[in-house]
């Protein structure tokens, strides 16, 4: 059996093909799925989703780094009403730093990289309050990550960077610190 621990499944909903994939991971023995929510335009999905299908679906909300924006604030206030809800998301992710297709203007950079490190310490003052685990969105922004994560009250064992693809270096400091980290196909090209 399997268990996929990050899919997003609301790009199979736009093409209307859940139904599909969902009756596919059955037949392939996917046990269990955690469809993690990036922006406020598939959370309220996931959340239906898993009232469906309550046995195969668990689900997360955060705020991915490259959709956040001015109205970044406003869109965790709604966040925060999920763990609210009869079936609460798992964890608190995908979140993080993500300073890979920056505005080649400095000052539009320097806006877009303190708008994505204060969401960034929000989010992670959300998940300590509640306790719950993050996953980790860090593309050329590892060292900025850790800083910002040991400046927090996360713990770092619920902490997992996802789609890791930084050296063993980086795998062995996060390890000492008791986090998490998981990989895919990037790590091929």
């Amino acid at each position: 059996m399997w268990f996929d621990s990050h899919c997003h499944l609301k790009i199979f909903s736009d093409r209307e093909d859940l139904e599909n994939v969902i009756s596919r991971a059955t037949d392939s023995r996917v046990l269990k799925m955690i469809t993690v929510g990036t922006s406020p335009k598939d959370w309220k999905l996931y959340a239906n989703l898993v009232e469906k299908y309550s046995d195969q679906i668990e689900y997360t909300v955060g705020l991915h780094p490259s959709y956040v924006g001015s109205t970044w604030e406003n869109e965790l206030r709604t966040l925060c009403d999920y763990w609210g809800m009869n079936r609460a998301p798992v964890a608190l992710g995908e979140i993080g730093l993500d300073f890979f297709r920056l505005p080649e203007d400095k000052r539009l950079a320097k806006e877009v990289v303190d708008f994505q490190k204060e969401a960034f310490r929000k989010q992670l003052e959300i998940a300590s309050v509640l306790k719950i685990p993050v996953i980790i969105h860090s593309r050329n922004a590892f060292r900025d990550c850790v800083n910002i994560i040991d400046e927090s009250d996360v713990d770092w064992n619920k902490v997992v960077f996802h789609c890791f693809s930084e050296s063993t270096k980086e795998i062995m400091e996060i390890n000492h610190r008791s986090g998490w980290v998981s990989f895919t196909g990037i790590l091929t090209y």
